[in-house]
This record gives C-alpha cells, sequence and structure tokens, in this order.
C-alpha cells in the first residue's frame, strides 16, 4: 500500500473491554449462593509524593480543596468526578460542563497562563497539561504553588489512566473506578455491534477537522474508528501527530466512501475537485455535533465514539 509521509512541518495538533465480571459466588451464613461484593477503591494517604508527565517529582501535603485546570480535558475529568466545587480556576476554551462558565479562566486564546490572577487564587493545586498552557509554571512553583503537569492521553488505554492519575490526586479513587467501568462498558457494546458488521460493508471513513487536516494514521480517531468497524481511508497517512494535512488529490485516491467533519460538511460538499469522490458524490459528508467530545480525550470519549458510529452507520448503531 502506498504511503503518505506527511512532513513534520506540516502537522499540527489541533485542540486530551467488557463490563466486569462478578466474583465467584460465595456462601452467605444461611448457606444461599450471592456474589461477592467488589472491594472498594482505598483512599488516599497525604501527603502524597507523585511524578507528572515532565518528570518532575512534587508532593501534596493534603486533599486539595481548591483546584485551578489549564486544559479542558482536565477539567471535564474533575467534574465527573464530583470535584467541580473546588474548581476555582479554569481554561478559557473549557465548555463542558455549562456551569464550568461561572468559574474564572486563567489561560488566555493562545493558552498562555495568566500567573498573576493564578497566584492571586492561590490554589492548593494545579493541574496543568501536556500540550497546553506550559508557560508560567516555574513561577507558579516558585509562588509556592504545587503545579502537576497532566499527560496527553493518546489512546482510550491512556485516557483511562489519566483519569485515575487525577482522581489520585483529589482523593476520588472510587469515582474514577465507576467512570472508567462505565466507559468500558460503551466502548465494549460498540465493539459488540461493530462485530457483527460483516467484511463487505465495513466503511471507508475520513475524519476531518478543517482545512484538510485529517485523522493519521495511529491517531486515537482511527483507534475509535477501528473499534466501531470503520477503515480510516487516511490510515496511510504517516504523521509525528494525530492530524496531519493533506491535498485533495490525496483524498480523491483515498475515496473515502464516508466523511465526517468538525469543520463544515457544506464546504467539502462544495469542492468541484472532490465531487466524484463517493462520499460527495453519496452524499455522505456529515458534521459532528459537538466535536469536543471527540476532541478531548476524557470522561465523555464514548459517547464521542458512540456519536461517531451513528454517523457512520445509523442503521446498525441505531439508538
Amino acid at each position: 500500500m502506498k504511503k503518505w509521509v506527511v512532513p513534520a512541518a506540516a502537522v499540527v495538533v489541533l485542540a486530551a473491554c467488557g463490563n466486569d465480571e462478578l466474583d465467584p459466588e460465595v456462601n452467605n451464613e444461611e448457606g444461599a449462593d450471592v456474589p461477592a461484593e467488589e472491594p472498594e477503591a482505598a483512599d488516599v494517604d497525604y501527603p502524597l509524593t507523585v511524578t507528572d508527565a515532565l518528570g518532575e517529582e512534587m508532593t501534596i501535603e493534603a486533599d486539595p480543596e481548591t483546584v485551578v485546570s489549564f486544559a479542558p480535558s482536565n477539567t471535564e475529568t474533575i467534574y465527573a468526578l464530583d470535584e467541580g466545587d473546588a474548581l476555582v480556576g479554569r481554561a478559557l476554551y473549557d465548555s463542558y460542563p455549562e456551569e464550568v462558565e461561572e468559574v474564572e479562566p486563567v489561560t488566555t486564546e493562545a493558552f498562555e497562563t495568566d500567573v498573576e490572577a493564578v497566584v492571586e487564587l492561590d490554589p492548593d493545586l494545579v493541574l496543568s497539561h501536556e500540550t497546553f498552557a506550559s508557560d508560567g509554571r516555574d513561577q507558579l512553583r516558585d509562588a509556592g504553588i504545587p503545579v502537576y503537569v497532566v499527560p496527553e492521553a493518546t489512546s482510550i488505554e491512556e485516557t483511562y489512566e489519566v483519569i485515575h492519575e487525577i482522581a489520585e490526586l483529589l482523593d476520588r479513587p472510587s469515582e474514577a473506578e465507576a467512570i472508567v467501568a462505565d466507559m468500558q462498558e460503551q466502548f465494549a457494546s460498540l465493539s459488540e455491534t461493530a462485530g457483527e458488521i460483516s467484511d463487505g460493508d465495513v466503511k471507508s471513513v475520513l475524519y476531518e477537522v478543517g482545512d484538510m487536516f485529517v485523522a493519521a494514521d495511529g491517531s486515537f480517531i482511527d483507534e475509535l474508528l477501528e473499534h466501531i468497524g470503520a477503515e480510516n481511508a487516511a490510515g496511510n497517512v504517516e504523521s509525528e501527530m494525530d492530524f496531519a494535512q493533506i491535498d485533495e488529490e490525496n483524498v480523491v485516491n483515498a475515496d473515502p466512501e464516508v466523511i465526517v467533519t468538525t469543520a463544515s460538511a457544506d464546504d467539502i460538499m462544495e469542492r468541484t475537485t472532490l465531487e466524484y469522490v463517493r462520499a460527495v458524490a453519496e452524499e455522505d459528508v456529515y458534521e459532528v455535533e459537538d466535536p469536543d467530545v471527540l476532541s478531548r480525550t476524557g470522561p465523555r470519549l464514548a459517547e464521542g465514539a458512540e456519536e461517531l458510529a451513528r454517523l457512520i452507520y445509523p442503521e446498525e448503531f441505531a439508538e
């Protein structure tokens, strides 16, 4: 298969199992068989010493009562862990849940940190991010504010790991287990349905996020497409990042059956150079209703995969 190799300079980042089986049955005092209860996650012991995504070791002295987040995926995880009341500062682009808009933003449109605003808030913990708002970390640490850099999750499994990681910092291990178990159940259900799609009915899909930046080989979107029984039409695009820009000739050669975009479906449909591409000719070009659920590798990722599945296979994945 011919490979499209995208130079690093042309690459940008745009924008972070089945049900658990019951334990073997055990006998109660009266002799009746009952399932054993799942062990609860242990509470976190403080002071807690941890090492972040950049290898920086830090100690959190007590359960953080106030937290600042520098990335939307961090913020969504904080709320999913039922720690939204602790959030006192957020990233400018945070949009979910709605109540986050009541929290003061402490990053700019360019993902820069308003160090003065964070220092004034004096949070017990700052959750920075490996990709976003990298400036100001040393200044905040010099001011005595603990800063933990959360790793960028690039797969379903890494998403689970990051949820557990943030939960440990906030003393919410049981909540993390419940979130991950629910996501695993959703993904298992999607995989089960995808397994019923015959080889001849597997669709070739191009996932585009604007200006012909597409999900490349090995990206988390590539993994999601495989999970729902679809083939990535740009699966032979080699890139250092999740998304890479290709030209329209590449799209014509790939000839996807479906195009999913987080930008404008009309823009794609109106490109005369693409009029004979199967997806365009058959009007199988769709916009993602909520791009955030697919661009943020967080607690809603399974929901995003389900939305993607329904766009591509509306009958198979009907509600």
